[in-house]
C-alpha cells in the first residue's frame, strides 16, 4: 500500500513528503486493506477485535474521518458505558 497509515512527528522526513504520500485513505479498497492489515497484525499477536462498534472505529481512522485519539476516547466511552 502506498499511503502511510499514520504520520511521523513534525520535522521528520515522512511529515515533509508530498501531498500524495500523506493523503488520507479514502477509497474503500484502501480502507479494507488497512483493516485487513490490522486484523493480521492483531491475529499474529493472538488478539482480535470482535466488537462491531470498535471495528467501525478502525474503519473511521483508516478513512481519516476521526483521529486515533478520538477513536480511543470513543472506545473507552463505549466499553465503560460513560
Amino acid at each position: 500500500m502506498s499511503v502511510p497509515l499514520r504520520r511521523s512527528a513534525p520535522g521528520t522526513k515522512a511529515s515533509t513528503a508530498t501531498a500524495q504520500s500523506s493523503a488520507v485513505i479514502t477509497e474503500s479498497k484502501d480502507v479494507a486493506e488497512a483493516q485487513t492489515l490490522a486484523d493480521a497484525a492483531l491475529g499474529a499477536a493472538g488478539h482480535s477485535v470482535s466488537d462491531p462498534y470498535i471495528r467501525d472505529l478502525g474503519r473511521l481512522i483508516a478513512s481519516g474521518e476521526i483521529s486515533g485519539d478520538e477513536a480511543v476516547q470513543r472506545a473507552l466511552t463505549h466499553i465503560d458505558g460513560f
